[in-house]
């Protein structure tokens, strides 16, 4: 039997408005393109990255900001 492992995203929108403020959860199948789409919604404020959680670990925002200021992926 295969187990596949999946990197769970977990994000909340933007607002005050009723949905808005609502907790998401995105699979990806690798850490980089997860942290990618996070990175991507912190940007452009499109929603409010919370966690990313593998089999292995777990990352909060201060630790995806640091993921991203290692692959270069730095706000203009």
């Amino acid at each position: 039997m295969t187990v596949v492992s999946h990197v769970v995203y977990r994000f909340r929108g933007f607002g005050d408005r009723p949905g808005l403020g609502e907790a998401f959860e995105q699979r990806f199948t690798t850490i980089k393109l997860a942290m990618r789409k996070a990175y991507l919604d912190w940007l452009y404020k499109r929603f409010k990255p919370e966690k990313i959680r593998t089999a292995e670990a777990e990352f909060d925002l201060s630790a995806m900001q640091a993921y991203w200021k290692k692959e270069g992926w730095e706000a203009p």
